[in-house]
């Protein structure tokens, strides 16, 4: 079966379960071709946005990969923002490009070095972590892994003194879970 048919197949069944986790269809998708403007070799891997809302948050968005499990493991990435950009997918889409390149994503893992999204910011590093709302660990039977954008100091201090030191940062500061990279201001 090619590449593109895989993709289709398991795509219908990720997007059943992203729907039923979220309780509504995708607000918006950024298919791959479109990101890229190019077919690839690689993992095909689109983004799909749903709109949510919590009391604490008020109304925000899910940004998450599809296609990044097509080989059968791992997880699809997640993102917690007041809107999904373009660039927002297409770094969703780098990040899901690395399993092929041979690094792994998994929990407490820290990708250095990263472009930021918006240029002159800090957030040129990723954390990823297990959802910070349970409900959102799988889909179905997709394993969701939640991408964080972090500073040099933030990585410095959980390479240092271990992720948990940095978590119990944000935590203290107050820290929502959707990262905006105009307002959100460094935890140390």
């Amino acid at each position: 079966m090619s590449r593109p048919t895989i993709h289709l197949e398991r795509t219908k069944v990720r997007a059943a379960a992203l729907q039923e986790l979220f309780g509504t269809k995708p607000a918006a998708v950024f298919p791959h071709h479109q990101m890229t403007g190019e077919a690839t070799d690689g993992p095909i891997v689109d983004v799909f946005v749903y709109p949510l809302e919590m009391e604490d948050e008020g109304d925000f968005v899910a940004a998450v990969t599809n296609g990044l499990t097509d080989a059968g493991d791992g997880y699809e990435l997640i993102q917690y923002l007041p809107t999904c950009t373009p660039g927002h997918a297409v770094r969703l889409l780098e990040l899901a490009r690395l399993p092929a390149t041979g690094i792994p994503l998994n929990p407490g893992q820290i990708i250095a070095g990263l472009k930021p999204v918006v240029p002159g910011t800090i957030w040129t590093n990723g954390l990823f972590l297990l959802p910070p709302i349970d409900d959102h660990h799988t889909a179905g039977k997709t394993a969701l892994l939640w991408y964080l954008p972090i500073s040099d100091r933030e990585r410095g201090l959980a390479e240092s003194q271990g992720t948990g030191a940095l978590l119990a940062k944000m935590d203290e500061a107050g820290l929502p879970i959707i990262f905006d990279e105009d307002t959100r201001s460094e935890t140390l």
